[in-house]
């Protein structure tokens, strides 16, 4: 289970990867393309989606990991395991 569970994660990351780089290139496209003042104003905004993306998807991968861990407390009692803490 944990190792299937390993591969859909490891697809999804993959796949995330992918379109992120494909986004880059795509804004790095418009860059080119604007007029210096235009450039700016849209890589500010570039920079700030960025920011909120990066801080959704760190709060993701807590809730993640809180996640992984109460299944494995749930896993461990039902197994008759001795939790500690």
């Amino acid at each position: 289970m944990f190792g299937s569970v390993l591969i859909v994660v490891l697809v999804l990351a993959l796949g995330n990867e992918l379109s992120e780089r494909l986004r880059v290139k795509q804004e790095e496209l418009i860059l080119r393309q604007l007029p210096q003042h235009e450039a700016v104003a849209y890589y500010e905004l570039l920079k700030r989606r960025v920011f909120k993306v990066r801080l959704v998807r760190g709060a993701l991968l807590v809730a993640l990991v809180v996640a992984a861990m109460a299944i494995k407390r749930i896993v461990l009692a039902r197994s008759g395991v001795a939790l500690d803490g």
